[in-house]
């Protein structure tokens, strides 16, 4: 399938950061526009005024695409939203109006950093949860003291690298994937942990090199 794309001009509410586009489809099945399938959220109808008749779509669902570089946005601000897709996947961008050309070339985003082809949006977003992190970490820190030595034991947990963070002495990871091994080492390093943690592909490494610990799990 051919690329597509589409422009649409807009106007910042208020000032922020854009970075993320919520997107969603209305799909008008006939020429007078009577028969609509949407999977919209209940504030944002716009087709028909008669929103009774159109059922919640729980097989559709909504979607968060991520901006390739967060945008700065001004009140009042014109800006440029430029949506693409082809047979698999959509991808937007989004330019001030001063700074986009109709001619521009909006390449599809590709990972070059790992973590998106290792983890899914879910994961990323459950990673990224400052709540959810946070509850880790307070459990972390009745436990975890300088003289600690810690076992995690899963592909792709930042429960290591956490653990290491709050000052344990040495922290074994056994991470079994070469996918998420690889961003775990980008982790260690970015946050310079290379002299408090080792990570391994799985339990006979872990032999090799350690004595009998107490452990934390992930």
């Amino acid at each position: 399938m051919k690329e597509r794309s589409d422009v649409l001009n807009l106007v910042s509410s208020d000032d922020g950061v854009a970075q993320v586009v919520f997107m969603w489809w209305d799909l008008v099945m006939d020429p007078d526009g009577e028969v609509i399938l949407s999977c919209a959220p209940i504030w944002a109808r716009p087709l028909t005024d008669n929103n009774d008749v159109l059922p919640w779509r729980d097989h559709w669902m909504q979607a968060v695409y991520y901006l390739p570089k967060e945008v700065p946005v001004q009140k009042e601000e014109k800006l440029v939203l430029m949506s693409q897709h082809d047979e698999y996947s959509f991808w937007f961008h989004l330019f001030r109006k001063d700074h986009w050309l109709e001619d521009g070339n909006c390449e599809h985003p590709i990972c070059g950093c790992g973590l998106h082809v290792a983890f899914g949006r879910t994961r990323i977003g459950a990673m990224n949860d400052a709540d959810r992190n946070y509850k880790y970490v307070s459990v972390l820190r009745e436990y975890v003291t300088s003289d600690s030595i810690c076992l995690c034991l899963s592909d792709g947990s930042l429960l290591g690298p956490l653990a290491a963070r709050l000052g344990a002495k040495k922290v074994y990871c056994i991470d079994g994937k070469a996918l998420t091994r690889h961003v775990i080492q980008d982790y260690i390093k970015h946050n310079s942990l290379q002299d408090r943690m080792v990570v391994l592909n799985n339990i006979q490494e872990l032999e090799a090199v350690v004595e009998p610990h107490n452990k934390v799990q992930g």
